[in-house]
């Protein structure tokens, strides 16, 4: 009987982060759309394009292998260094991704910088896992 309510109060924790995640990412966009120009949302739209890709197969899951390593084979060091290294990996390919595709550097930057800031995502991630 326990368990069921903890599961219960489990799933309604994440459930509603989840919902407050897409939330907030759905607020990235609206807010730049209000503050900026239609041609500021496409940038942000091709970063995210550019980017998402790349970081979501250098992420390798590791938050769920960090959360499922009931055994402790790895210590949290070994993940967040491993993290670390992909990510670093992930932005080498965005730049290069970018310098191979846009001709200006004014849409480049935005890639990079929404690169950036997705790897942080990333990066806060691991830790997401360890607790």
């Amino acid at each position: 009987m326990r368990i069921d309510k903890r599961l219960k109060a489990d799933f309604t924790w994440v459930l509603s982060g989840n919902v407050l995640y897409s939330a907030c990412q759905w607020g990235i966009v609206l807010i730049i759309a209000k503050l900026g120009s239609p041609a500021q949302v496409g940038e942000y739209a091709l970063g995210m394009a550019v980017c998402a890709p790349i970081l979501l197969f250098a992420n390798l899951q590791l938050r769920v292998l960090l959360a499922s390593d009931v055994k402790d084979q790895f210590t949290f060091g070994q993940y967040l260094s491993f993290r670390l290294v992909s990510l670093g990996a992930a932005l080498l390919v965005i730049g290069a991704v970018t310098a191979w595709t846009q001709p200006d550097w004014s849409r480049g930057r935005v890639i990079i910088l929404v690169g950036l800031a997705q790897s942080l995502e990333y990066l806060r991630d691991i830790y997401y896992g360890l607790m």
